[in-house]
């Protein structure tokens, strides 16, 4: 969204839009990519971060076998032919255990540039998200956010999210600390 279309400038030299993305177009997303991988090592400092270019192959892969699935989709904010943003969302059977629908969304990614945020960029890549599950009839979504990541958890928590579930991690084999008590 832009000035054309209901939404701000904020201080943009051009309007930017949101559209819906093409999947024959993923390789663009790599730079944003990479940016979200800065971004998250910022918050874990602690965890190993694979190589950009070897993130990106895997992520490319996945974006690949998510948008070859019905439903899945993404949308990208844009300035011209330049990207700002994106958000992809795989579309996935409903929970066996909870009744969510036949389907749900999961949003697997959600970027803007650095230099971009704070001008609405998100919550307008949000609000194109929620209108495509709104007309696919998907009502339940998981968003998962990096603990520490406390900006854009009150971000997800302003649009209406809550937590669901806890993602708990360990890096390192059982028993193994940074302090084993010996000393």
């Amino acid at each position: 969204m832009g000035p054309a279309d209901g939404g701000a400038d904020h201080g943009a030299t051009q309007e930017w839009v949101v559209e819906r993305g093409d999947p024959a177009e993923i390789d663009r997303l790599e730079p944003l990519w990479k940016s979200l991988l800065e971004h998250h090592k910022d918050i874990h400092v602690d965890l190993p971060q694979r190589p950009p270019e070897a993130s990106w192959r895997r992520r490319r892969a996945e974006y690949a076998r998510w948008l070859a699935q019905e439903g899945s989709f993404f949308v990208v904010a844009r300035r011209g032919a330049t990207l700002l943003g994106y958000a992809m969302v795989e579309l996935c059977e409903g929970s066996p255990m909870w009744d969510m629908g036949e389907r749900a969304a999961e949003l697997q990614t959600l970027v803007v540039l650095p230099g971009e945020r704070r001008r609405h960029l998100g919550s307008a890549l949000m609000d194109a998200v929620e209108r495509e599950l709104a007309r696919l009839g998907v009502e339940h979504v998981l968003v998962e956010i990096m603990a520490g990541n406390d900006e854009t958890i009150r971000f997800y928590q302003g649009r209406g999210y809550g937590p669901y579930t806890a993602v708990l991690h360990r890096h390192g084999r059982p028993g193994e600390t940074e302090d084993d008590g010996d000393g």
